[in-house]
């Protein structure tokens, strides 16, 4: 709807101002380019007319004219169909005259032909001044007040502008507005003071004498425009519509019966009409016997026309357009289609942002967009082609915005490795759909603790029946399978045999080790045997490359305290190579370690491991397959019953590692800092619960 503020100076609750000119009860002679005598009541519906100019969309009427009508946009259409651009940069007030608007700048005030784009009158503040402010205009009168508060009349007589004293307006009034009356009068609304009260005036000043003839009183919250006839004097007070008689004074008040209070009425013969713009429909009611006529209930602006009837933009019989209101054969209000609204032009996609290939192992957002050429409604999706896995973002906004997609939304679960399509499918308002489509691929580095191939870490939990649990991101458990209960020891080690996800192995109590690889859903293929003797190692720890070769290893520490690394080898039918590498003795003073990958910034894999007095040390890698000595991490840690590698959860391009408590069952983050010195952050209870399950192995 069109903004409806009162201006500087105007009093009118809608920009629609132009008012009606009528000539009494049953004298209404409608102009050639209106509802023509054989029009049709509102019951009966709308005709459309037979040739009909298009109302621009996003706007609202302005000025009815007598050859055409301009839009809020600054567009004249001709009831031909010919359109002229006038300008928005101006404050416009409807005059009244035929085709004629005030357009008002910072110094200078104008009456425009919307017809021709002639200048008829225009009055500057410091030629003609001193001039403190335009007031507004009627007919072909622009009027204004000067600096000593003095109201005044500019007209125009060929070449010669008369500026004169406007009578009968006290010469303390205040708040000072004209706006159009009919073709003989305009409406001036003022304050004055009356027996020591401020009071709120409306008078009619004759345009031709320069003078007021006619005042009433009215309330000081009155707003509104006036509709003037030969007969009576209308507008509008709180809820209700009161017509006065100018022969007596005598009112009545018409109860509106409108959501909100009417802002705006109009005068058609015997017909009064009203309504409450952007609150529904317009009304009009018959002075001599009281029927009425509803006209629709989704008005946006109204325009009075100089020869008697409206214009009417919103939804009516006949669909969204501006319609003429006037009077029928039978006398009665009818409505008839001037203008549909223009056609909605196709949506089109000006840009997009998705690249080829997304590398999501970036640190940070990773957004991708798709920018439109109007405000558009609907969605874009990306979907995942090999598990159907999407991203949908809705569009209904205000503004022309891009659509935007964080494939590295914080707050969500990643998106899987893989091809993608995306579909684009929006429309503005109700015009075509514009449905485009696309292609790209999102790549990434496996990740040990990744098994849905989606770049978020997850954890591996056994509970007490055996059951082995994912638990994906930010998600519920997922359900991997039965039987884990032969395993003494579960680690996920990163993509051992080739795939694309992480695998795990598992370690009997014969010593057999056992080989799952991932399948990409977060689900584990049936085993596969690696090899025996594995239970010669008290502790294992998988998920890391310690040896530089870009394979993850999987260490051991023995019974006599040597650390083991086993190489890998990426074949998942011989994931280690045959012969191991001792990376160092003295480990058997640990009874718990982690493959944490880098932490603290070197060329290769790290370890950190807790001693039986619960202090954590962390051992930098070499590259080689061997570490550096020990530097402490902080003590307390024997609080813990596991400790994971498990990457990085908080996609900050640090590893991060995780501790599990059964002190409240609890599974503790300490995010990676970078810095050999201080490799963790302060731990942070991550919300993985068992959620009436008991764990006893994470890994």
């Amino acid at each position: 709807m069109i903004d409806t503020a009162v201006s500087r100076r105007r009093i009118t609750t809608a920009v629609t101002v132009a008012l009606a000119v009528t000539l009494g009860a049953g004298a209404l002679n409608a102009p050639a380019f209106a509802a023509p005598a054989g029009g049709v009541s509102a019951a009966e519906g709308a005709q459309v007319a037979a040739a009909t100019p298009t109302f621009p969309r996003d706007a609202e009427v302005v000025l009815a004219g007598t050859t055409g009508f301009l839009a809020s946009n600054g567009t004249w259409t001709g009831y031909d169909g010919v359109t002229a651009e006038r300008g928005v940069g101006h404050d416009w007030q409807a005059t009244g005259a035929p085709d004629l608007m005030e357009a008002v700048d910072a110094f200078e005030s104008s009456l425009v032909n919307m017809a021709t784009g002639a200048t008829v009158l225009s009055v500057n503040s410091q030629i003609a001044g001193p001039i403190r402010a335009f007031v507004g205009a009627a007919g072909t009168a622009i009027f204004t007040v000067n600096v000593n508060n003095t109201f005044l009349i500019h007209t125009k007589a060929g070449t010669t502008t008369t500026t004169r004293v406007v009578k009968g307006v006290p010469a303390d009034a205040s708040d000072i507005t004209v706006q159009a009356g009919n073709a003989s009068y305009g409406v001036v609304t003022y304050s004055a003071t009356t027996d020591g009260t401020e009071k709120r005036y409306r008078g009619l000043v004759d345009l031709e004498a320069g003078g007021v003839v006619e005042t009433y009183e009215v309330p000081q919250s009155t707003t509104g425009n006036v509709a003037v006839s030969e007969k009576v004097v209308v507008w509008s007070e709180g809820g209700d519509v009161v017509v006065t008689t100018r022969a007596t004074g005598a009112q009545r008040r018409i109860a509106a019966n409108t959501t909100g209070s009417p802002s705006h009425v109009g005068l058609m013969g015997d017909w009064v009409t009203y309504s409450s713009l952007g609150h529904g429909r317009m009304i009009a009611h018959n002075l001599t016997d009281d029927r009425t006529v509803a006209f629709w209930d989704s008005i946006s602006s109204i325009a009075n026309d100089p020869n008697g009837s409206q214009l009417m933009l919103g939804n009516g019989k006949a669909g969204e357009g501006l319609y003429r209101i006037a009077l029928g054969a039978d006398g009665v209000p009818a409505s008839t289609l001037v203008a549909p609204l223009a056609p909605i032009p196709p949506v089109q996609l000006l840009a997009h942002t998705v690249p080829a290939v997304a590398d999501l192992d970036r640190p940070g957002p990773y957004k991708i967009s798709w920018t439109f050429s109007a405000e558009v409604n609907g969605w874009v999706e990306v979907r995942h082609v090999k598990t159907g896995a999407s991203r949908i973002v809705f569009v209904g906004w205000s503004g022309v915005m891009p659509a935007v997609i964080d494939l590295q939304d914080p707050s969500r679960d990643g998106l899987p490795n893989g091809d993608y399509t995306w579909t684009v499918h929006v429309q503005e308002g109700a015009g075509p759909v514009l449905e485009k489509t696309g292609t790209f691929k999102i790549t990434r580095k496996t990740k040990p603790h990744d098994f849905d191939d989606n770049g978020s870490a997850d954890l591996l939990a056994r509970d007490g029946s055996g059951t082995l649990w994912t638990r994906q991101g930010l998600g519920s458990p997922l359900k991997v399978g039965t039987g884990w209960g032969v395993y003494d020891r579960i680690e996920a080690t990163g993509n051992l045999g080739g795939s694309a996800v992480g695998d795990v192995v598992g370690r009997d109590r014969t010593g057999v080790l056992w080989l799952h690889k991932g399948v990409g859903n977060g689900l584990l293929a049936n085993r596969v045997r690696v090899g025996t003797g594995w239970n010669t190692y008290n502790l294992l720890a998988g998920g890391s490359d310690v040896t530089g070769d870009g394979r993850p290893d999987l260490l051991g520490v023995n019974k006599t305290g040597v650390l083991w690394v086993h190489q890998g080898t990426g074949k998942d039918t011989a994931p280690f190579a045959a012969v191991r590498k001792s990376a160092g003795t003295g480990w058997g003073v640990y009874n718990e370690i982690a493959a944490v990958g880098n932490v603290a910034g070197a060329a290769a894999g790290d370890l950190v491991a807790r001693d039986k007095a619960g202090v954590l040390w962390l051992h930098l890698g070499k590259g080689d397959g061997t570490f550096a000595p020990r530097i402490r991490v902080g003590a307390g840690w024997n609080e813990y019953t596991q400790l994971v590698g498990v990457g990085d959860t908080d996609r900050d391009g640090r590893n991060d590692l995780v501790a599990y408590s059964p002190v409240g069952d609890k599974v503790y983050l300490y995010s990676g800092t970078g810095g050999w010195k201080a490799p963790f952050k302060g731990r942070v209870a991550t919300g993985y619960r068992s959620e009436g399950v008991t764990y006893n192995h994470w890994s």
